[in-house]
């Protein structure tokens, strides 16, 4: 894992990713905003993040299909899927496609479940 100290990585693919960047940046994370998943898997692959977090709603691609096609990759990062739908059928989704659900994309949601799911150490 790619860390300085005690501030962990994240690398974010979020269609606003603003607010929780600075969210995520106040609390001591270092963050990357990824514009697209091709951008996002470059980025993981160079910098090796210690959590990815994706929007189930994606403008390129699913975040289905990112947090799938990232569970594939070696190392495996920790991936949180943001789906803020009442589907609760979309948690074992979430694990199928090798992520964590996180049913709110409020920047203090975000910021919460990456402090909780980050890999231990970070």
């Amino acid at each position: 894992m790619m860390t300085t100290g005690s501030n962990p990585l994240t690398v974010l693919l979020l269609p606003e990713p603003a607010p929780a960047v600075r969210r995520l940046r106040a609390e001591g994370w270092r963050v990357i905003a990824a514009s697209d998943p091709c951008q996002l898997r470059r980025l993981i692959a160079r910098a090796r993040p210690d959590l990815v977090v994706v929007h189930a709603l994606g403008e390129h691609e699913s975040g289905w299909l990112t947090a799938a096609k990232l569970s594939r990759m070696i190392p495996r990062p920790e991936v949180l899927l943001v789906d803020p739908t009442d589907d609760l059928r979309h948690e074992r989704l979430a694990r199928f496609v090798g992520a964590v659900r996180l049913d709110s994309d409020h920047p203090r949601a975000i910021a919460r479940a990456a402090r909780e799911y980050a890999p231990a150490g970070v």
